[in-house]
């Protein structure tokens, strides 16, 4: 599917504890307690509580670290869509994980347990 959908639903994130990320080659997986995962094979971005980017989807090559750890043990607080651009998850310390979907031929992201695939 291309586009987030405008009527997606992320209940099933709000008060979740991200509680492990793993990184592959081409996708970034973010576990949630107790049972949600967000997928990422599409864009990103994170940034911090003064909205400064600190990590963002690179390629593998031109990255020499992931600060994506800073959500670990974080809680998300909020949502917000921008659809049918993106939409983030804010998370208890402040930091806002941006998800986009500005590929019409491969995935951006997959959502579980919804199985929502953008």
């Amino acid at each position: 599917m291309y586009g987030v959908p405008a009527n997606l639903d992320f209940s099933q994130y709000l008060n979740t504890t991200c509680i492990q990320i793993a990184l592959g080659e081409f996708q970034i997986q973010l576990h949630f307690h107790p049972d949600a995962t967000i997928s990422i094979e599409g864009r990103w971005e994170l940034r911090d509580g003064h909205r400064q980017i600190i990590d963002q989807s690179v390629d593998n090559e031109a990255r020499e670290a992931y600060r994506l750890h800073s959500l670990l043990g974080q809680s998300v607080v909020d949502s917000t869509l921008s659809a049918p651009a993106s939409f983030s998850l804010t998370f208890a310390n402040g930091h806002v994980l941006e998800i986009f979907d500005d590929s019409q031929k491969y995935e951006s992201c997959q959502l579980s347990p919804s199985g929502v695939i953008i």
